[in-house]
């Protein structure tokens, strides 16, 4: 629990001898008791509240018969001693009837040694920042402190800490509640996304969760002139507008190099540019068999075929729904027809969550087996593969409904009459079971499903993100406890209600940023991809980007464990999704626009033959209004339009280069100069070449630097 008051002196919060017997001999009853109130681990550490943790550890301390082995005590004797070598002040509380939870903080002295440590390690791996406060923030103090205990190899669940079920940074859960409400005051405070709130996620969480932050409310800020123009192009003109498309089209564009120049300007005010410098390890799991660059590129290319393979089995999958509805809504005329026709949506709702989940497991195991040594590089390779998937749930069936349903399903009728010979004579006579003589094309399908993926789809995710884990939250811990048998923990005394909260913590799911990045690119693609089937969509979207906004820090602050910080320096790989989905537009849209630019009697999906309009290419009553030879040209034209308007941006922006990051440029080069001279004679290589300490690290300088700043971090822990 984050707080920035002087606290106590380690030797008054813990006492070495009094823990160590108190676990290894009088609280072995007390632990399998089904009343913990009695469990009391520290005699001299008084309540939580004086500790005011950062971090609590679950830990497995008796068998299922409720016994305490030799060893469990050994293993909890172990961690408690590594936890006080490296500076932590900590308390023991009753967990379940088999687990402890350990609360822990470092102390102050040992977190301004940890703090100053790394802020050394920083400057010498090139992570320089002139921005850091006096006193550390939470995320820092935070990011810091895990560092050390990963130094110390504890890790939950792993080899010889698999005792540890769980490491959790607790939330300040009274700090977050007065947050939002403050954020939720008023109509204009709820319906805002500011820097300010985008700063407090920064220092409570970290730069990498703030630049999500930050990536969303820079969506919504260049939302508003598009929605702008969208209301009037629907007021003017209507639906598959050339000069709209050609707006989004810029737009997109724009949105994509505007965000870059943003994301360097805070990566230079936070001072974490070089932080790609440093990149975090992997988990040992993984790390046990991690290769070199070009094996794992090897292997990456390796994974190809199955990522087609999957491709084609969800893109067949989609078909084959796509073409049991047709047939159950517009040529089916049997009885039960209205309930017959749901079948499609059921075998996706099936299916898919299927898919995911067994393409999920086959996408840990194939990132483990390439063998990645960063934990950069591990989410790449994961978002990467994730990405194909969520591409093809998402934007396919408007691209079936766009390129093949509305050219080609006049051909449909031609064989209608061999369809009905086809149905036996039983049934048709017995049962009912026909086929519709006349077959219509739905001209609306296309916007008609764009309508709902723009809002029914996203009320129903939100929903299911939002609401759904509060009332999840509630009903778990009881259908736990129901279904286990076990009985439930009872605390007593002043630390009572925060014990109780804490469990509930441990509950909760672990955070995934990359869900919010992905439902974020998402709907840009489906701007960028459609948005001329509806000029509206910007105008929906953006309010949807708005409640997603505060629904994201509802959700960090109080439906996820809190979590850890990490700095990062950009949103890779998502803004380069945003550019492929740019380019992908630029494609769907003209074309699109270009098929169905016709009179409003069909744009608004009147049902229609080719006599009513004479400008339609057509072969019998096909729904576009333009040669393929004149559509093909058009796509091509447009696509290099697009190439063009990426290199004048990037050219745009580059000129203007963030005022922070051309001064952290300048500061940089003569701070790192000034460490390596104040350094020289204790650096391991003492050969340092001082005419080289130009703009740019060199490498021999940046090693010897850093190896300096590892033995201060390793003197500081022994």
């Amino acid at each position: 629990m984050a707080s920035s008051s002087a606290l106590p002196e380690r030797d008054t919060l813990t006492q070495r001898g009094a823990k160590t017997s108190s676990v290894g001999d009088s609280t072995n009853s007390n632990l399998v008791s089904n009343n913990h109130a009695d469990l009391d681990l520290n005699p001299r550490a008084g309540t939580l509240a004086d500790l005011q943790p950062d971090f609590v550890l679950s830990v497995l301390y008796s068998n299922d018969n409720g016994t305490v082995t030799a060893a469990a005590t050994a293993d909890f004797e172990r961690l408690l001693t590594t936890l006080d070598g490296l500076g932590f002040q900590f308390q023991v509380k009753p967990g379940s009837a088999q687990t402890v939870l350990v609360f822990i903080r470092l102390a102050p002295q040992a977190l301004h040694a940890a703090v100053a440590a790394a802020r050394t390690h920083d400057l010498a791996a090139g992570v320089a920042s002139f921005t850091y406060p006096a006193e550390p923030s939470a995320s820092e103090r935070l990011r810091v402190a895990r560092g050390l205990i990963t130094a110390a190899g504890i890790t939950p669940g792993v080899g010889n800490w698999n005792f540890v079920r769980c490491l959790t940074a607790l939330h300040d859960t009274a700090a977050n509640y007065r947050v939002l409400v403050g954020w939720a005051h008023g109509a204009r405070a709820f319906f805002s996304a500011t820097d300010a709130q985008c700063e407090h996620v920064r220092d409570a969480y970290g730069p990498a969760l703030a630049l999500y932050f930050y990536f969303a409310r820079h969506f919504i800020t260049w939302l508003g002139p598009l929605a702008l123009v969208g209301a009037a192009n629907h007021l003017l003109v209507g639906r598959y507008s050339p000069l709209f498309a050609l707006t989004t089209l810029v737009w997109s564009v724009a949105f994509y190099h505007s965000w870059r120049q943003r994301l360097q300007n805070l990566t230079a005010r936070w001072g974490i540019i070089g932080n790609d410098a440093t990149p975090l390890p992997a988990s040992p799991s993984t790390l046990a068999d991690s290769t070199s660059f070009s094996d794992v590129a090897v292997r990456q290319l390796a994974i190809v075929p199955l990522a087609l393979s999957v491709t084609f089995i969800l893109f067949s999958y989609q078909l084959l729904c796509f073409a049991t509805e047709i047939f159950l809504t517009q040529v089916y005329a049997g009885p039960l027809q209205r309930y017959l026709s749901l079948i499609p949506t059921g075998m996706i709702v099936v299916f898919v969550p299927v898919l995911n989940l067994f393409y999920g497991k086959v996408i840990d195991a194939v990132c483990g087996w390439e063998g990645h040594t960063t934990v950069e590089g591990l989410r790449a390779s994961k978002a990467h593969k994730q990405f194909v998937v969520t591409f093809l749930t998402s934007y396919v069936p408007l691209l079936l409904s766009a390129f093949l349903y509305l050219p080609f399903a006049h051909h449909v009728g031609a064989h209608l009459a061999s369809a009905q010979r086809l149905v036996p004579t039983l049934l048709s006579t017995r049962l009912g079971v026909s086929i519709t003589p006349q077959f219509t094309v739905n001209a609306a399908r296309l916007a008609t499903q764009y309508h709902y993926f723009l809002f029914t789809n996203n009320v129903v995710g939100f929903a299911t993100l939002f609401f759904l884990p509060i009332v999840v939250r509630h009903a778990l811990p009881k259908a736990k406890t129901l279904a286990s048998g076990e009985p439930a923990v009872f605390d007593d005394g002043v630390d009572a209600e925060y014990l109780a909260d804490v469990r509930a913590q441990i509950e909760l799911r672990a955070y995934d940023v990359s869900e919010d990045y992905t439902q974020t690119v998402v709907q840009f693609g489906y701007l960028v991809m459609y948005a001329p089937v509806w000029s509206l969509s910007p105008l929906f979207v953006l309010v949807f980007a708005l409640f997603q906004f505060k629904g994201d820090l509802f959700k960090v602050m109080t439906q996820v464990r809190r979590p850890l910080p990490e700095r990062v320096v950009s949103s890779a790989p998502y803004d380069s999704y945003v550019i492929l989905l740019a380019w992908v537009g630029s494609i769907t849209s003209t074309a699109i626009t270009a098929m169905y630019r016709v009179p409003p009697k069909v744009a608004y999906a009147q049902p229609f033959t080719a006599n009513e309009h004479t400008s339609l290419y057509t072969r019998g009553a096909a729904n576009v209004g333009i040669a393929p030879w004149k559509l093909a040209l058009v796509v091509f034209a447009v696509e290099h339009v697009f190439f063009g308007l990426n290199v004048f941006f990037r050219a745009v922006y580059a000129h203007f280069r963030p005022q922070d990051a051309v001064d952290l440029e300048r500061r940089v080069t003569v701070a790192r100069a000034e460490f390596v001279q104040a350094h020289k004679r204790d650096l391991v290589h003492e050969n340092v070449d001082d005419s080289s300490l130009d703009s740019s690290w060199l490498s021999a300088a940046d090693a010897a630097a850093a190896a300096k700043a590892d033995y201060l971090i390793r003197s500081r822990l022994k």
